[in-house]
This record gives structure tokens, sequence and C-alpha cells, in this order.
């Protein structure tokens, strides 16, 4: 890494590039909705980016470790007597967001120094409404770094 080399360092920043990467494959991975920030899952399966926490511990003379977390979330389907839990396609699709996540040299083409999928937990998803959805929490993990003066 040079010192013009610009990385991500901010869970925002990297929320916009999966967002991005998931959004252009979602045809490909039979997505629905991709969503950043939403709370509107009009189709199923859906799919919402959340950014997480920023940890910035230091690293070496004028330089930050930062260490980002973003959320996906996969809406799978509406819970009922028919869909109460994962099915083999809801196990695949997050199989293959991971897949995608994982591809290439696992940096997001540069923009960070390691991007991968770190936990993958089954969960029942409340809605707003109070509607529950079988679903998908996957938290992914970025290393990052950022140089002194840290000036957000």
């Amino acid at each position: 890494m040079t010192s013009s080399t610009h990385l991500l360092s901010e869970p925002q920043e990297v929320a916009d590039v999966l967002y991005d990467m998931i959004s252009e494959a979602a045809g490909e991975l039979g997505i629905g909705f991709v969503g950043l920030n939403e709370n509107l899952r009009p189709e199923y399966p859906a799919v919402v980016i959340l950014p997480g926490a920023k940890i910035n511990t230091w690293h070496a003379t004028h330089t930050f470790e930062v260490r980002l977390e973003v959320q996906i979330y996969v809406y799978h389907a509406k819970l009922n007597s028919k869909h109460a839990t994962r099915t083999r396609d809801d196990l695949q699709l997050c199989t293959d967001i991971e897949n995608l996540i994982h591809s290439g040299e696992m940096n997001l083409d540069g923009q960070v120094i390691q991007c991968f999928v770190q936990e993958v937990h089954p969960r029942r998803l409340h809605r707003p409404t109070g509607e529950q959805v079988v679903g998908t929490q996957m938290i992914v993990f970025i290393r990052s770094q950022k140089g002194f003066p840290y000036a957000p």
C-alpha cells in the first residue's frame, strides 16, 4: 500500500460499496429488493444493508487500524405455516451473498485491507408493522487503515 492509496474508513462508505455490489448481482441471485438503511421491503427475498460499528486502534506511526462492521439482513419470506424456518434456497442465497463478498482478493477491489463475512445468524426478524419474517443476519468484518491527523 502506498501513501497515496485511499482506503475506505467509515462504515457508511463500505455499506455503499456492498449495496452496489449486491444490487448489481440481485437479478442473478434472485433477490427481489436491495435496500440501504431501509425499513420498506416490498418484495421477498429482500436484502437490507446497515452500517455498523467502527473501532480505531493505534497501528503504526501516524496510522490507525480501522475495524468496521456492516450488517446485512436477508429477509427470506413472511413467517407463516408454510415458511416457518429457512429453506435450502434461503441458505443458498446467504451462501451466494457470502461468496460474492469473498470474491477476488476479499478487499473490495483494493478499497479496504480485508473484508469478509464473519458471522451468519438465522433470525425471526420483526418489521415495524409487527409482522415476523424468516431471515438471516450476516455480519461483515472490514479491516482498513487511516493516517493521522485523524479528522472526520
